[in-house]
């Protein structure tokens, strides 16, 4: 039998005290760090006739997303939390449309063009525990949202707007590990332009609405560390902008952003860390 040397044995102790201390006491503040895929199914409309599309799959355009979320006001059966995440996104899309400009239709160009997409949100929630598997929660949170579309050397276009976003949803504790959460959150647009890069002024967009249906699995590792795969899916709908004059060739003309629609998946991998 090895014996350990009396001072080691304190110092090991004291140290497994405080980590069983540690992994023991009910979190207070959450970290989490995901990577992010987004399939991108974008398409511009005026008058009814489509102008141009994007699209994407989730290995063309992704990005990682990171929060942290602070706990308070625990109750018996209920808590609040507060929120704060950051996600950003890059990589191609396949354009389909026609030259700014041009009388030929859609279709007429092919090309690959660029995205960028950075989304953040501060939000506060209330959860309420109905039962020991079902929780409800509900809340409001404030976002900024943009995406860069660089369409080509000379055309680039920035979509960039605030929102005040609603959301609910429920959470199910299948077992003492694996838990699934299902929520929908609506996201208001304020202020919503577009800068044509290049051009004189902003485009002030009509609206920038989206609707997005998200359901997670977690996986408990240890009471502090939390895997977990969430999809997302989500509708964005831009209302067509006031008209400008803008110089294209050697003349001016009228230019607007047209109405648009965009039906977007995400599929999120990552890990949460409860302390």
């Amino acid at each position: 039998m090895r014996l350990f040397p009396a001072g080691k044995l304190k110092y090991w102790i004291i140290c497994t005290s405080l980590i069983t201390n540690l992994y023991s006491q009910d979190a207070v503040s959450e970290f989490q760090l995901s990577f992010v895929g987004e399939s991108m199914d974008y398409r511009e409309y005026y008058n009814g006739a489509l102008l141009d599309s994007e699209e994407s799959s989730f290995n063309d355009l992704y990005g990682i997303k990171a929060g942290y979320s602070y706990f308070f006001a625990k109750g018996a059966k209920d808590f609040s939390q507060v929120e704060l995440y950051y996600a950003s996104m890059r990589g191609e899309t396949a354009y389909t449309g026609s030259h700014l400009g041009s009388d030929a239709g859609y279709g007429s160009v092919k090309s690959t063009s660029k995205a960028k997409i950075i989304d953040t949100a501060l939000s506060y929630s209330y959860h309420y525990e109905l039962s020991n598997s079902f929780d409800i929660f509900g809340g409001l949170g404030f976002g900024y949202r943009s995406w860069t579309r660089t369409l080509s050397a000379s055309q680039e276009e920035i979509y960039k707007w605030y929102s005040l976003r609603p959301f609910i949803g429920v959470e199910y504790a299948m077992s003492s590990v694996f838990s699934v959460e299902l929520s929908g959150e609506y996201q208001y647009g304020i202020n919503p332009t577009m800068e044509y890069v290049g051009g004189t002024q902003d485009f002030n967009l009509g609206g920038a609405d989206i609707m997005q249906l998200g359901a997670t699995l977690n996986y408990a590792i240890t009471s502090n560390f939390v895997a977990f795969v969430q999809g997302i899916w989500e509708v964005q709908e831009i209302k067509k902008s006031d008209v400008h004059q803008e110089l294209i060739g050697s003349s001016y003309v009228d230019v607007l952003e047209p109405d648009s629609t965009a039906h977007n998946q995400y599929i999120l991998l990552g890990l949460k860390l409860r302390y």
